[in-house]
C-alpha cells in the first residue's frame, strides 16, 4: 500500500524547525505509520494484542517474526520546505504455510499463518479492506503530527516498540 500525502504550504517561519526535526524520513512519519498499523491490526484482530509491536523504527513484528514494514520518503519544494510525504506499507497478510515451533526467530510471518498457529478462525481477511482501514489510521496520526502533537505519537511509538520480542 502506498499513500501520497500533500503537505500544505505554510508561512515562511511557521514550523520550519519542526519539519526539519520530526518530518524527516525514518522519524516522525515512519513512527506514526508503524503505530497506526499496529493500532488498526489489534483493533481488527484482538488476538494480536501483546504479540505485535514495532522494532527498528519501521518493522512490524509478530511473535518474534517480521510481519511487515513502513518506508517513508519526503518530497521537497524548491525552497526546501516539504511538499509531500510518500508512505509505503508492506504487510504479509495471506500465506498457506502453518507456523511450526521450530521456525527461526525473525523470519517472515503472515497474519493468516499466525491465526492458524493459534487456532483462531478468521472470517474476514480481505487485503484491500485491511489496507483501507490501516490507511485511515495512518492519515489520522499524520494529521496529529501536522498539528504539532509530536509527543502523542512518540508516546504511542514508545509503547508499541517496548513489546518484548
Amino acid at each position: 500500500m502506498t499513500l501520497l500525502l500533500p503537505f500544505p504550504e505554510q508561512a515562511p517561519d511557521r514550523n520550519t524547525q519542526f519539519e526539519r526535526e520530526y518530518f524527516t524520513v525514518g522519524k516522525g512519519f515512519t513512527k506514526a505509520g508503524g503505530v497506526a498499523t499496529v493500532m488498526a491490526l489489534t483493533l481488527l484482530f484482538p488476538w494480536l494484542k501483546g504479540h505485535i509491536g514495532i522494532r527498528k523504527v519501521n518493522d512490524i513484528f509478530l511473535n518474534h517474526r517480521k510481519l511487515g514494514g513502513i518506508l517513508v520518503e519526503s518530497k521537497l519544494r524548491s525552497n526546501g520546505r516539504m511538499s509531500a510525504v510518500i508512505s509505503g506499507l508492506g504487510l504479509n497478510v495471506l500465506h498457506n504455510e502453518v507456523l511450526t515451533i521450530q521456525d527461526e526467530r525473525n523470519a517472515a510471518i503472515s497474519l493468516e499463518e499466525y491465526a492458524k498457529y493459534l487456532g483462531v478462525t478468521v472470517d474476514w481477511m480481505n487485503p484491500a479492506e485491511l489496507a483501507f482501514i490501516i490507511a485511515k489510521h495512518i492519515l489520522a496520526l499524520y494529521s496529529i503530527l501536522q498539528q504539532g502533537q509530536v509527543e502523542d505519537v512518540e508516546a504511542l511509538w514508545q509503547e508499541f516498540s517496548s513489546v518484548e520480542f
